[in-house]
């Protein structure tokens, strides 16, 4: 054997005395405690919580930013003006060749 048996022994006892040395349950919440059904309800509680944000953010869009101006360009409006000319007796005006 390459190690003695008094080495391997020691090193043992060392890591597990470590090993024992765990305060995770003193700062952990007691979530084994909970029963499932409180379990499930504060899994929906947080999926509320989280879409939520999501579902505010999207119905408060339009007052996150002005809207922009509705107003179109003088070329629109002149080409508009243009085409409703051809409708002015209710249908549209068609030029026989």
């Amino acid at each position: 054997m390459l190690y003695s048996k008094g080495i391997v022994t020691s090193a043992f006892k060392i890591v597990s005395s470590t090993r024992y040395f765990h305060l995770g349950h003193e700062f952990a919440p007691p979530a084994r405690f909970i029963s499932h059904h409180a379990k499930f309800g504060l899994a929906l509680l947080s999926t509320a919580i989280q879409l939520s944000s999501f579902v505010l953010v999207y119905l408060n869009a339009d007052k996150l930013r002005p809207p922009p101006p509705r107003k179109i360009s003088e070329e629109a409006q002149a080409e508009m003006e243009e085409y409703a000319s051809l409708f002015e007796n209710g249908t549209m005006a068609i030029n026989k060749f």
